[in-house]
């Protein structure tokens, strides 16, 4: 029995929705907007697109250096936003305990719950 092009077409769009489901989770776990995956469907676009996610830096990298720009600044004594004291808190240095305890983990906290 030979396949039908119904079946085909049936295969290809199952196909095409599980690619672009899983396109879109690594999208934004990159950080970027989830329709991005979409534009991968023109074909001269998403060369293009795929250069510039690959070499530029993600929005996860800035938030993530931004994290760690905080994290000294709890380290080093001084606060600069409103969030660093959350961040001191967790770090075990508050303005409560007036910033002498040492820094028992880093801003990650995974590695704080080792």
């Amino acid at each position: 029995m030979s396949p039908r092009p119904e079946d085909f077409v049936v295969f290809a769009l199952v196909l095409f929705a599980l690619l672009t489901f899983a396109g879109m989770r690594a999208v934004a776990k990159a950080g970027y907007p989830t329709w991005l995956v979409l534009l991968f469907a023109v074909p001269v676009v998403d060369l293009m697109i795929l250069l510039v996610i690959a070499f530029l830096k993600w929005p996860v990298e800035r938030r993530l250096e931004w994290a760690e720009q905080r994290a000294f600044a709890v380290r080093d004594g001084f606060a600069s936003s409103p969030a660093v004291p959350v961040f001191a808190e967790r770090a075990g240095r508050s303005p409560s305990s007036g910033w002498s305890k040492p820094v028992r983990a880093s801003w990650d906290p995974m590695r704080a719950r080792r």
